[in-house]
């Protein structure tokens, strides 16, 4: 099912004058789980909010519906609704990786860019259990 997030998003980026570049990781997991039980136009209506929330060419796991976010929790009876507090850490955890896997895990830079303090960066990503990079050490210097 790698080609659902794919499918329509051309469509509803010139509808809507806007450009997508790139579908995050855990949106595309997100689409690819789901069950899809209203078929094509469920799919259809969800990237097309995906589309008109996103800024910067991007979509994000949290420009999707509810419904897909409540898939998250998987336990297989009827979806569990988060709390506020579990969404901002979804988006918080989504946001670090993603910078993360953009710096190529350069942690000082994932935080400069993210406005936040290395140290804040370093807490957060151990918090999510995200990996990080470390420069290299000169064995020659002790």
């Amino acid at each position: 099912m790698k080609f659902l997030p794919i499918f329509p998003k051309e469509k509803f980026s010139a509808e809507n004058n806007k450009k997508i570049y790139h579908i995050t990781s855990s949106a595309t997991e997100l689409m690819t789980r789901y069950a899809w039980p209203g078929n094509v136009r469920e799919l259809e209506n969800c990237i097309e909010r995906a589309v008109i929330l996103s800024t910067g060419g991007v979509i994000h796991s949290y420009y999707l519906p509810p419904g897909l976010q409540q898939e998250r929790s998987g336990e297989g009876g009827p979806a569990k609704r988060q709390t506020l507090q579990e969404v901002m850490d979804s988006v918080e955890r989504e946001l670090i990786a993603e910078e993360l896997e953009r710096t190529r895990g350069n942690v000082s830079r994932a935080a400069a860019n993210l406005g936040i303090s290395e140290r804040i960066m370093g807490l957060r990503a151990a918090k999510y259990g995200l990996k990080k990079s470390r420069p290299p050490q000169n064995p020659d210097h002790h």
